[in-house]
C-alpha cells in the first residue's frame, strides 16, 4: 500500500547526513521521512560495502539453507544478507533463547510451501536437470490496512506506517549450464528473472486543453490545482510500452478501505466509505480490489469502476461495481465475509474522463462502458496530461538491453498551488518496488542439493587470525607485522598464530600452516642475453617445518634447524641473488659539470661511469661540482655507517655523496688522484682525501677538508664514513697494484658538525676522470642487516609468506555446524596470508663483511663501536 505523507524528499545525492529539528517551527511528515531514509541508506550501504552482495554470517550458518525432505524444500532459519539489507528466516519451533540479542528465535526449518512471504507459492518443478533455488528480497510498504495492529486503540486511528522486509524463496527450472554457470549472474535465464524495472518517468507542466469548467484557471504552462497534491503514477500490467498500463491518485492512493464482506461478484461491503467529503468513495470512481495474496505475489489487483448513479450507499456502506469480479478472485466464507488474513481491500485510483496528448488530441476515453480504468503507455514516448496542467512521459530506459516496466512500479512527486509548481522529475527510475536477488541452491531431485551460498568473509570462514607473534631477541614475543624483515636466528624460534576459535588437532597439519620462500635463480646462460644483461627468475619453495596445536589453542610452526641452515647458506650466494634491475630505476644523475655523464650498470649490476667529464681540480682545494649517481631510495632510520669502494685505473676524482636532500643541499667525502712532480726529471701519483658540503647550491667553506696519504700507485680506493656517540669518523682504504693496501682507520677531519640524517639520500660521484667502476655501495643500520646499494639488485633477504588454510581447519563444536562444515559441499574458505622478509641473522658487526670480495673498513679497522 501507500502512505499518506505530504511529499518524499530523499535524494541520496545531497549527502545529507542527518535532519535537525528547530525551535518554534512547524513539524512536517517530510522531514521525519526523509531522516528515516538516510538512515536506512547509510545502513545498507555500510553493509553493502562491508559484507558484499550476499553473505551468510557464520553466527547463523543455516541461514536460508535449502534442504531436500519429504519431496519438497526446506528452508534453514537465519539471516542472510542482500544487497546490504537482512533478510531473516525466524524458523519454528522449537524455540529457544539468544542471549546476545536477547529474544527468542525458532530452530526449525520452514517448509517451501509455508514460507511466510510468498502464499501458495508455484509448484516445485520436477524436470530432469539443476533447479537454482534463489532468494528474492525486497521491501513492503504497510499501513493499517496490512497490519490492522498499528492503529491504537486508545485513539482509534493509526498515526504511522512501517516498512516491512519481505523474503520469498523462489526456483528458476532448469536454467543449464554447470554446477557454477547456473547460478553465474550472466546467465540469460537468471538474468531475465532478477533483471530490474526499465521504467523511467519525467513530468512537466503545460497549458491543459480548453476546458468548460468555470472554476478551471485560464489555460498557462504550471499546476492548476487549487490544493496541495502528492501525485502517484503506478504501473498496473507490466510489459513494453504500447502494452505495459497504468493508473494514478492525486493523494498518493490512501483513499482505501478494508473490505468485509463480497455479497455478490458485483457487490462489496467495507469499513469505511472516507474520512470526508473530498476523501472518500463516489459514484464513478475507478478503484482497486486487491489483498495480500496478490500483492506479496506482484500481482495488480482488479480495476473496477463504482457504479455511476447510485453506486454507493452510505447507510449500509455498499459499493457496487459497474463490472463484477472474477469468480473465486477473493475467497469468502458461507457469509460472504471475506479471509481477514488476507487482508482484501478497496483503493481509489483518480483516472478519469478522456486522456489528452500533449498536444490536446485525446487518447483513451475511460467513461466508455468498455473501458478497463488502465491507461495505455503509449509506444511513442507520447507526453500526455494527467489533469490541471501536469505533464508525465513514460518510457524505458535506453540503456536497459530487453527490459520493461514491472507491474507495482510507481513514481510520486509533488504539486503546489500556491506557486503553481509541480516536482519535475527527468527520467527517473521507480521509487519501487526494487527486488534484491541471491543464489541459494541448486537442486536436482530426488535429492542433491548443491549450495551456492556465499559465507561471510571472513568471519564466517571457520577460523579467525587473531595476530602472528614472533620472539624478540629478548625473548618478547612481537606481532609479525606485514613487510617486516625477521632474521632467520628469529626465524629458527619459530612463530605462533592465535586464533579465535577452537579447532580439531587432527586438522591442524602441514597442509594446514606452513610457510614459504621465494628463492630466486638464474635463468641460463642461453636465456640471458639482451640488454637487461642475465635474468633472475624466482620460485617459491615450502619450508619444512613442525606443525602443531598447543595446549593454549594456538598454531605453532617451528621451521627445523635444515631449514634454517639452508635459508642462511642461500643467503651468502650473492650472485645468485641479483635481481633485475634498471639503472633509471634505482638510480638518478644529478650533472654540475655540464655535459651529460653516461651512467649505466655494468657486469655484476656494478655502477659504471665512463664520460670524462671536467669538475673538482686536480690539485684539491675548493672544488667545482662534480656528477653525481644518487640512489633513489631515502635511507631508513638512523644509519651508523655508509661505505663506498671504486676501481680508480686513471687520475680524477671519486666518491661518496651522503646526506642528499636535494641537488643543492649535500655532502661529499671524495678521493682525488694527481700527479705532481719534483726537481728537474722526477714525479709521481698522489692521493688526497677531502670533505665538502654544499649549501644552499654553494659550497660551504667551513666544511672544507683536505688530507694527503701520500702514497702513489693507488688503482682502488674505499672511503668509510662510520657514526660515533661524539661525531662522523672518516676512514679509507687504498689498494695497489699486485694487490697490496693500505689502511687508513681516521683521516682526520675534525670539527665537522655533522651526523647521518635519516630519510636523507646516498651516492656516489666523479669529475675528471675517464672512467670508474664502483663496485660497492652499503649502508648498516646497528641492530639490522646492511643494506647493499651497489651491485644494484643485490638482496641479503628473501621474501617469505605465513599461509593458513581455513578449508582445512575444523572448528570444534561450532554453533549448529556438524563435523565436516555446514556448507554442503564444503564452501572454499579465503586462506590466510602475511608476507615478510627473510634476512641474515642479526649482525654483530657493522660495515662489509667480504662476502663480493670487495673492499671496506669493517669492524677491526674502526676504534670506536657505531653509536646506536
Amino acid at each position: 500500500m501507500s502512505f499518506d505523507c505530504s511529499r518524499f524528499r530523499f535524494d541520496p545525492e545531497h549527502d545529507y547526513f542527518g535532519v535537525v529539528m528547530q525551535q518554534g517551527r512547524v513539524q512536517l511528515d517530510a522531514d521525519w521521512n526523509e531522516w528515516i531514509a538516510q538512515v536506512a541508506r547509510r545502513l545498507q550501504a555500510g553493509t553493502l560495502d562491508a559484507l558484499g552482495p550476499a553473505a551468510v554470517p557464520w553466527e547463523t550458518p543455516n541461514g536460508f539453507r535449502i534442504q531436500i525432505a519429504d519431496g519438497s524444500l526446506t528452508i534453514g532459519p537465519g539471516r542472510l544478507y542482500v544487497d546490504g539489507i537482512l533478510a531473516e528466516n525466524h524458523g519454528r519451533e522449537p524455540r529457544v533463547w539468544n542471549p546476545r540479542l536477547a529474544e527468542r528465535e525458532g530452530t526449525g526449518v520452514v517448509a517451501y510451501g509455508t514460507q511466510p512471504y510468498l502464499p501458495n507459492p508455484p509448484e516445485l518443478p520436477r524436470s530432469e536437470g539443476l533447479h537454482l533455488v534463489y532468494l528474492d528480497v525486497w521491501r513492503r510498504d504497510l499501513t493499517w490496512l496490512q497490519a490492522p495492529a498499528l492503529v491504537e486503540k486508545a485513539v482509534g486511528v493509526d498515526t504511522t506506517g512501517r516498512w516491512q522486509t519481505v523474503w520469498q524463496v523462489k526456483v528458476l527450472e532448469a536454467p543449464g549450464g554447470g554446477v557454477c554457470v547456473a547460478a553465474d549472474p550472466t546467465l540469460s535465464d537468471w538474468t531475465d528473472a532478477t533483471r530490474p524495472s526499465a521504467g523511467r518517468l519525467s513530468t512537466d507542466t503545460g497549458p491543459p486543453p480548453v476546458t468548460t469548467n468555470p472554476c478551471q484557471i485560464p489555460p498557462a504552462a504550471g499546476f492548476k490545482g487549487l490544493e496541495n497534491q502528492l501525485y502517484r503514477v503506478e504501473i498496473h500490467q507490466g510489459g513494453a510500452p504500447g502494452t505495459a498500463t497504468f493508473k494514478w491518485s492525486r493523494d498518493n492512493a490512501t483513499v482505501a478501505t478494508p473490505v468485509t464482506a463480497i455479497l455478490a461478484l458485483d457487490r462489496l461491503i467495507v469499513e469505511s466509505l472516507g474520512r470526508d467529503d473530498l476523501l472518500r468513495f463516489r459514484a464513478g470512481d475507478w478503484v482497486e480490489v486487491t489483498d495480500d495474496w496478490r500483492e506479496l505475489h506482484n500481482l495488480p489487483g482488479e480495476l473496477r469502476r463504482i457504479l455511476p448513479g447510485g453506486g454507493v450507499d452510505d447507510a449500509t456502506r455498499t459499493v457496487r461495481l459497474a463490472t463484477p469480479l472474477p469468480e473465486s478472485a477473493f475467497p469468502v466464507n458461507a457469509e460472504g465475509q471475506t479471509d481477514p488474513l488476507r487482508h482484501t481491500r478497496l483503493r481509489r485510483w483518480d483516472q478519469d474522463g478522456t486522456v489528452f496528448r500533449e498536444d490536446g488530441s485525446p487518447v483513451q476515453d475511460l467513461t466508455l462502458p468498455d473501458s478497463t480504468g488502465e491507461i495505455t503507455v503509449p509506444a511513442d514516448a507520447t507526453r500526455l496530461f494527467l489533469e490541471d496542467g501536469i505533464l508525465v512521459d513514460l518510457h524505458l530506459d535506453q540503456a536497459s538491453e530487453g527490459g520493461v516496466f514491472k507491474s507495482g512500479d510507481y513514481w510520486v512527486f509533488a504539486a503546489r498551488s500556491g506557486d503553481g509548481s509541480v516536482e519535475l522529475l527527468d527520467s527517473i527510475p521507480p521509487l519501487g518496488i526494487h527486488h534484491h536477488y541471491a543464489p541459494l541452491a541448486l537442486v536436482r531431485w530426488p535429492k542433491q542439493v548443491i549450495d551456492q551460498r556465499r559465507p561471510l568473509l571472513p568471519a564466517s570462514s571457520h577460523v579467525q587470525v587473531c595476530s602472528v607473534l614472533h620472539l624478540d631477541p629478548d625473548g618478547r614475543p612481537k606481532p609479525l607485522q606485514a613487510g617486516q624483515e625477521l632474521p632467520l636466528d628469529r626465524l629458527e624460534e619459530g612463530v605462533e598464530v592465535l586464533i579465535r576459535q577452537a579447532v580439531e588437532a587432527d586438522s591442524v597439519t602441514e597442509a594446514s600452516l606452513f610457510m614459504t620462500a621465494e628463492i630466486p635463480f638464474r635463468l641460463p646462460a642461453a636465456y640471458s642475453g639482451g640488454p637487461n644483461g642475465p635474468v633472475v627468475a624466482y620460485q617459491p619453495v615450502v619450508l619444512p617445518a613442525e606443525v602443531r596445536l598447543s595446549s593454549s589453542g594456538a598454531l605453532d610452526l617451528r621451521p627445523f634447524s635444515q631449514t634454517v641452515r639452508f635459508l642462511g647458506d642461500f643467503l651468502k650466494r650473492d650472485e645468485a641473488r641479483l635481481s633485475n634491475v634498471r639503472f633509471e630505476s634505482s638510480f638518478q644523475v644529478v650533472d654540475y659539470a655540464g655535459a651529460a655523464s653516461k651512467w649505466a650498470l655494468g657486469a655484476g649490476n656494478l655502477l659504471v661511469q665512463t664520460e670524462p667529464l671536467a669538475g673538482l681540480p686536480a690539485a684539491g682545494g675548493v672544488p667545482s661540482l662534480p656528477t653525481t649517481a644518487i640512489h633513489c631510495d631515502p635511507l631508513k632510520d638512523a644509519p651508523v655507517y655508509i661505505g663506498v669502494s671504486v676501481d680508480w685505473p686513471s687520475y680524477g676524482t671519486v666518491g661518496l655523496v651522503y646526506n642528499w636532500l636535494n641537488d643543492k643541499n649535500f655532502s661529499m667525502y671524495y678521493a682525488s688522484k694527481f700527479g705532481e712532480s719534483y726537481g728537474f726529471s722526477g714525479g709521481s701519483d698522489v692521493v688526497q682525501v677531502s670533505h665538502a658540503r654544499l649549501l644552499d647550491g654553494e659550497i660551504d667553506p667551513r666544511s672544507v677538508r683536505d688530507k694527503r696519504l701520500s702514497q702513489s700507485g693507488a688503482i682502488g680506493v674505499s672511503l668509510d664514513i662510520k657514526q660515533t656517540s661524539q661525531q662522523l669518523q672518516f676512514g679509507a682504504s687504498l689498494v695497489f697494484f699486485g694487490g697490496g693496501s693500505s689502511n687508513f682507520q681516521e683521516v682526520g677531519f675534525d670539527g665537522l658538525a655533522e651526523k647521518l640524517l635519516p630519510g636523507s639520500r646516498v651516492g656516489v660521484l666523479t669529475a675528471a676522470i675517464g672512467s670508474a667502476r664502483f663496485t660497492r655501495l652499503q649502508v648498516v643500520y646497528g641492530d639490522r642487516p646492511m643494506a647493499t646499494l651497489v651491485p644494484a639488485g643485490l638482496s641479503n633477504k628473501l621474501l617469505a609468506r605465513l599461509v593458513l588454510k581455513r578449508s582445512l581447519l575444523q572448528v570444534t563444536q561450532a554453533k549448529g555446524v556438524a563435523r565436516g562444515g555446514v556448507f554442503a559441499p564444503t564452501v572454499p574458505a579465503v586462506d590466510y596470508e602475511t608476507w615478510f622478509w627473510l634476512t641474515p641473522p642479526s649482525p654483530s658487526y657493522y660495515g662489509y663483511g667480504g662476502g663480493l670480495g670487495v673492499r671496506g673498513i669493517g669492524s677491526g679497522r674502526l676504534g670506536e663501536e657505531p653509536h646506536q
